[in-house]
């Protein structure tokens, strides 16, 4: 079993300079921001350089010392570091919305913009607690947290560093993968990704340039950027930096506002297109031609449950798609899809009708009917939810006159207690 391991120090120069093909749009209220960098391997950035860290920069303190810069995305830094205490290695990522923020001579980051300081800080607060999550989900092949901190007016993570390079970096160099490894290495990002799924956390930019390689070969998940949280109803909890990875992001990732109802084959998705691209060393058809003219022909060499599993985690249609990382990899072992629709859809449309959720759960329904899927339960339940909508929006109107009145009739009663008292 040897060769199943990826030699990545002899394979893999940490020095290389590269820009990976998969384009990533970040969109924030009409704001494009360009494609962010492989976090890990070192990148050219003439245009921000004045912006980064200088080398021998100290934080907290001098408990971390500044190396070089690796990457920029749309709100982050990522640099090399040394932790000064243990001697040791690690990766520091800056929070830095290079849209919204500049950096004065003293290292401190501002804000360009007054009137989006409240927005700057929600996301600045949302990265901190991303690391903090990360940091609980202690798992193999997640990147692990080390320290989390406020320095220089913005905040910072710090991670292990992880010197192997990606797997995107990996087969550019040297080829797609044999089957064999290929599959070994989805299984092992596969049950990292069931472990973020467990905690009601969707990753949602699942591709080979966010799976770094250690020196033994071990893949690890990293950038949880534009990942997000869910309640136990399904519901996000949590806005994120929206965005698409072209050619592994699926269809519903496009929708305005993103991926609102807590779905894993989301995930399934760019898994199955991480592991196209990993067999063919070609980055996977856009969402919209994969809906449009389906995949490309498969290589005749792959075995059956290998293409068949490519194929189902693909679909255009969501529900389509295995529901689960495990029933994603149990079709990758030989065993048929299987798309438990009509319970699924009706649990998450029901389970909005319970937490009030009527708007969501009509949106639901209408998805259902566009779509040809549960048209009978869909239409029954659109005749209930609409009335129950309207219902609930005289609820709001209602209390909303009675404040109004209460607050007049206290403003009212004050004055003319004044008028009193002053005589």
């Amino acid at each position: 079993m040897a060769e199943d391991n990826l030699d990545v120090s002899r394979t893999i120069d940490v020095n290389d300079v590269h820009t990976p093909d998969s384009e990533l749009t970040d969109v924030i209220e009409g704001v494009d921001f360009e494609k962010p960098v492989d976090p890990m391997v070192a990148q050219p950035a003439a245009e921000d350089i004045s912006f980064s860290l200088l080398s021998g920069t100290q934080l907290q303190g001098s408990k971390y010392i500044i190396e070089k810069q690796l990457g920029q995305g749309g709100f982050g830094i990522t640099y090399a570091g040394i932790q000064t205490g243990l001697r040791r290695p690690v990766a520091i990522k800056e929070f830095f919305m290079r849209d919204l923020c500049s950096r004065d001579n003293s290292m401190t980051v501002t804000c360009l913009r007054p009137d989006e300081m409240g927005k700057l800080q929600t996301y600045q607060d949302k990265f901190l607690k991303e690391a903090r999550v990360i940091a609980d989900m202690s798992h193999t092949n997640i990147v692990k947290i080390i320290d989390v901190f406020r320095d220089n007016n913005t905040a910072y993570y710090v991670m292990e560093h992880i010197s192997g390079g990606s797997l995107q970096d990996y087969v550019e160099k040297n080829g797609p993968l044999p089957e064999r490894k290929a599959l070994k290495i989805i299984r092992q990002v596969g049950d990292a990704l069931a472990h973020v799924h467990e905690h009601n956390i969707l990753h949602l930019d699942i591709k080979p340039a966010n799976i770094m390689l250690r020196e033994d070969g071990t893949p690890v998940l990293i950038d949880f950027g534009i990942s997000k949280h869910y309640g136990e109803s399904g519901i996000q909890t949590t806005t994120t930096l929206g965005g698409v990875s072209r050619g592994y992001a699926p269809m519903e990732q496009y929708l305005e506002g993103g991926v609102a109802v807590f779905s894993p084959a989301t995930d399934v998705y760019s898994l199955g297109a991480t592991l196209l691209y990993l067999l063919t060393g070609q980055r996977p058809p856009e969402a919209q031609i994969v809906f449009n003219e389906g995949l490309p022909p498969l290589p005749k060499s792959l075995s059956e449950s290998t293409r068949e599993a490519i194929t189902a985690a693909m679909r255009p249609q969501r529900t389509e798609r295995p529901q689960s990382v495990a029933a994603f990899l149990a079709v990758l072992g030989g065993e048929q899809v299987v798309v438990d629709t009509d319970k699924q859809i009706r649990q998450l449309i029901e389970q909005l009708e319970i937490q009030g959720e009527y708007k969501e759960a009509y949106l639901r329904c209408m998805e259902c009917l566009e779509k040809g899927i549960e048209v009978e339960f869909a239409q029954k339940k659109c005749e209930y939810l609409i009335p129950m909508m309207r219902k609930k929006n005289k609820t709001s109107n209602r209390w909303m006159y009675i404040i109004a009145v209460l607050a007049s009739l206290a403003l009212l009663t004050a004055g003319f207690l004044y008028g009193i008292l002053s005589n």
